[in-house]
Order: C-alpha cells, then structure tokens, then sequence
C-alpha cells in the first residue's frame, strides 16, 4: 500500500507486500508543521498487519520535496547503529583518508548528527521501553511498563554522557567552527560501546523484589 501525500490528502494505493508511507510535502515548512503525519499511517497500517517502509523528504537547493536517502531516525537503535558502524563509519573514514579534513569535517558532522538522533531513539523506545512516544498522541502501557524498571542509575549516566559528547556543537550559529571534530576511530568506539550497552540491557533481567 502506497500513500502519497499530496499536500491536499493522502492518496492510497495498496501492493501485495508492503504498505509504504511517502510523504511529498509541498514545502520544508509544512513538514515541519505536520507532526505525526506519518505515525498515524504507521498505526493504520500495523492495525492492518501490514509492514511499513517511510521515505523522508527534504529541501534540496533545486527545490523541496526531496526523497533523502538517509532513513537513521526511523530505524530501530540497533539496526541504526549497525548502518552507522557498517555503512556511514566507513564512509567518513574513506572521506578522511582521500579528501582530507575541510570535506570530512562537513561529513562528521551529519554522522554525529545521526549518533545524537540514535542515541535520542534510544532513551524514547529502550529506557521508556516505547511507552510514550515523540509526535505520538496515545500512551502505550501494555506489556511494556514493567521494562522500565530495569533502568539504573548507571544507565541514565552513560546516556547522558552520549548525549554531551554528541551534542556540544548543536546549536552554534552558522559561522562558528566546532571546536572539535570527531575522528572516525572515536565515533566507532562509542558506537560499539552504545551497541554492546543496548545487548546487555535487552538480556537484562527485571527484577521482582
């Protein structure tokens, strides 16, 4: 199944196999002012059984409405953190290496950017275990309360402390360099770190007492 935003409605088309959610907005603005356009698709669709594939949209120098390859912020932490370590890891590193600092500096940027949006996936569906969710307007208790409390203290430092490191040179105006870039070798530490966290939490027992 297809729908098609068109800036007007949704225009529904359904396949065989897939019901994929595309959202062409007619400009940058709207999509912004548009929260939770896609989550009411995405429950239509789970209510149906069917699968779900979201294409993002952006605004390209040539004009809005661009599909954009890169899908972290829809995927589930560990599969974002496999194609971070798998695919944009190396990529940056390749960038480095053959074009040099200035070129790679833009690159690290955006993969920090996508660490910080992953690590902030993390804290909305494994600490709060997908009870509430951004964009989302019901609160999904069944079956997944209990999981909280399997949150430490321990936890809660090693995400905030993520959360710092990837979050220092957010919100610096336009002309001011970051004070420092992220090589690719402490980008993929930290990866394998937060990796290794996510499969020790999952197997982690609650406990009862």
């Amino acid at each position: 199944m297809v729908a098609i935003h068109t800036g007007f409605g949704f225009r529904i088309q359904r396949n065989r196999t897939m019901f994929r959610c595309q959202a062409y907005f007619c400009n940058a603005t709207y999509c912004r002012n548009t929260p939770g356009t896609n989550t009411g698709l995405q429950k239509k669709a789970g209510n149906l059984g069917l699968d779900v594939h979201v294409v993002n949209v952006t605004r390209e120098s040539w004009g809005a409405g661009e599909p954009n390859a890169s899908e972290i912020t829809k995927l589930k932490p560990k599969k974002a953190i496999n194609v971070l370590l798998n695919e944009k890891v190396p990529q940056a590193r390749k960038c480095l290496e053959e074009k040099g600092l200035s070129e790679y500096s833009v690159l690290a940027k955006a993969l920090c950017t996508d660490v910080r949006n992953t690590i902030e996936r993390i804290v909305e569906q494994v600490l709060l275990a997908d009870v509430v969710g951004r964009f989302r307007m019901d609160i999904q208790t069944k079956g997944k309360l209990g999981t909280i409390a399997k949150v430490s203290i321990r936890d809660c430092g090693l995400i905030d402390g993520w959360m710092t490191s990837y979050s220092k040179d957010k919100h610096l105006p336009p002309d001011e360099q970051p004070s420092s870039i992220f090589q690719p070798d402490r980008i993929e530490s930290d990866l394998t770190e937060i990796k290794r966290w996510l499969e020790e939490f999952d197997n982690r027992k609650i406990e009862t007492s």
